[in-house]
Formats: C-alpha cells, structure tokens, sequence
C-alpha cells in the first residue's frame, strides 16, 4: 500500500464521519430551516466523499 492510497483513505474516512456527523444534526433538529441549511451543507460533503466533483 503506498502513501497515496493511505491518505486517500484516510481523506474519505474524514468526509465520511464529518457527513455522518451532520446527518445526525439534521435528523435531531426540529426546525425546517435548520434541517434544509444542514443539507445545503452535507450535500457537497457526500458528493466529495462518493468522487463526483
């Protein structure tokens, strides 16, 4: 396994827990808004995380 394959990993594993993270927030919050502005937010999280740019 070289470098760029770890840090790939690792770098997808980070965009992973950050986008769960704010799945999570957006389940947990009652007001619209909040859930609409977390969407707004995790949306190009999970693009980044799947490699479509």
């Amino acid at each position: 396994m070289d470098v760029y394959s770890c840090i790939t990993g690792c770098y997808r594993i980070i965009f992973a827990l950050i986008a769960a993270l704010f799945l999570i927030n957006i389940v947990r919050h009652e007001s619209l808004t909040k859930k609409l502005l977390g969407v707004i937010v995790a949306l190009p999280l999970l693009l980044r995380l799947f490699g479509i740019k």
